[in-house]
């Protein structure tokens, strides 16, 4: 059976009364959650989604957060009626903080896009290496236990998760001797590229895994 897996609805990355750079600090380390942006309903209604979304009995999404809040807009918006939703930890973002990835006097000296680029290039790096505040061995467990968890449930689903977590997910699927590798897993993780714009994701077949 395939299935589906996205990123949350847009969010407001900015905290009131703390700049961006401290704002991605305290959202990554889960220390606060980023509230989906104003638009979040709208892009919502509109969007076309490439499954058919009333089939859908479950949700599954992180503990809390981003991911939550668009499983509930979605099951509103769309008028899905008997869907559940599932919190699972094993869906949650990888955990760092700012510091591990970029000084906050490099990420005001950047372009904005030049600095949440050199992030994601030092975030693949570190995590590899065991630099962030999750180890990379917690993050592959997580990886088993969600196609673990996959494999067990039959029925239509949609999982709901974070861009980063996703991406190594995805280069997993493709090719689990990527993780082996260092070289191997930058270049898959691809830390040049955005990984997932709002609501975009991935179709696998789990019968493959």
């Amino acid at each position: 059976m395939i299935k589906y897996i996205i990123c949350s609805a847009p969010v407001e990355y900015k905290i009131n009364g703390h700049d961006i750079y401290d704002s991605f600090d305290l959202i990554s380390q889960g220390k606060s959650s980023a509230p989906l942006g104003k638009n979040a309903k709208k892009i919502i209604s509109k969007h076309n989604f490439p499954f058919n979304i009333n089939k859908i009995k479950k949700i599954y999404t992180a503990r809390r957060g981003q991911t939550v809040e668009t499983a509930k807009l979605i099951i509103r918006i769309k008028q899905l009626s008997d869907v559940k939703v599932i919190r699972l930890s094993c869906l949650n973002g990888v955990k760092f903080s700012m510091p591990q990835l970029i000084s906050k006097k490099e990420f005001d000296n950047l372009e904005y896009q030049e600095a949440i680029k050199r992030a994601r290039q030092e975030f693949a790096a570190k995590l590899y290496n065991n630099q962030l505040l999750e180890s990379f061995d917690s993050v592959r467990r997580r990886l088993k236990e969600f196609l673990y968890l996959v494999n067990k449930d039959g029925e239509e689903v949609l999982f709901i998760s974070h861009s980063f977590y996703m991406r190594i997910l995805e280069v997993y699927l493709k090719q689990p001797k990527a993780l082996d590798d260092i070289n191997f897993f930058i270049k898959s993780f691809n830390p040049g590229k955005r990984p997932y714009i709002p609501l975009d994701g991935f179709s696998f077949n789990n019968r493959a895994m």
